[in-house]
């Protein structure tokens, strides 16, 4: 169990023992989190809820496409409201197949590319290469 900062008690919904390299290293999701900063020892870290990365390796392997992985541009912390989820995003993986893309929330007819960067706060600032 985990104790949030107002005392409530918290369930852990498991532990990815795999996920260890030197020492104990735990998973942890925090719902309506994308990523999120932790302190280790004098150090924050920023860590990656099991989500997006998981999700576009999925839909790749279901309908191909290529993936692509998007951080805020220069000078924003974060990559801003997304319409189809309330998480806040530090970076975000997708997959993009015949002009639309494909993601954990788009369900799966995808979205055209323009259509589904229009939800973005900065959308005009993600850049597929194409």
């Amino acid at each position: 169990m985990l104790v949030s900062a107002d005392g409530v008690l918290l369930e852990v919904g498991g532990i990815d023992w795999e996920s260890a390299h030197s020492g104990t290293a735990f998973n942890l999701s925090v719902h309506g989190i994308h990523t999120y900063f932790v302190v280790v020892g004098s150090e924050n870290v920023l860590v990656h809820n099991v989500g997006c990365d998981e999700a576009a390796e999925q839909i790749l392997q279901d309908i191909g496409g290529e993936i692509f992985t998007f951080s805020p541009p220069n000078g924003v912390p974060r990559l801003g409201d997304y319409g189809l989820t309330d998480e806040s995003f530090f970076y975000h993986t997708v997959v993009v197949n015949d002009g639309r893309v494909f993601d954990q929330f788009t369900g799966v007819g995808g979205l055209p590319i323009d259509d589904w960067k229009a939800l973005w706060t900065y959308g005009d600032t993600i850049d597929f290469g194409f």
